[in-house]
């Protein structure tokens, strides 16, 4: 009697163990699961940064070629010229005897 109660024991033991295990592997392999998935969105999202970064360095450099383009001599001297805008031909001056700013002494 006692051998067939310690099978017992034992068989429930080894039916509980297994059973454990089997739920140990469930869950390690649903964490892969969870962790697979998530890093391959952060592989997908970086992908998308990655892609957007370099999309705004061609704007930035397609800007700048603008901005050069826009501030060189050439064309302001030809928008100018455009506008009316004529060379000076001297340089006028006018003598300053009294003080500029109201309250102030020199």
């Amino acid at each position: 009697m006692r051998e067939k109660v310690q099978k017992t024991l034992i068989d429930t033991l080894i039916s509980i163990s297994v059973r454990l295990l089997l739920l140990l592997l469930v869950t390690v392999a649903l964490a892969q699961l969870v962790f697979v998935n998530s890093l391959a969105t952060s592989g997908r999202t970086y992908s998308q940064y990655e892609d957007e970064y370099k999309k705004l360095q061609l704007t930035n450099e397609t800007l700048k070629k603008q901005k050069s383009e826009l501030m060189s001599l050439q064309r302001i001297s030809t928008e100018s010229a455009q506008l009316g805008f004529v060379h000076p031909n001297g340089f006028y001056y006018v003598p300053v005897s009294t003080p500029l700013a109201m309250g102030h002494e020199e």
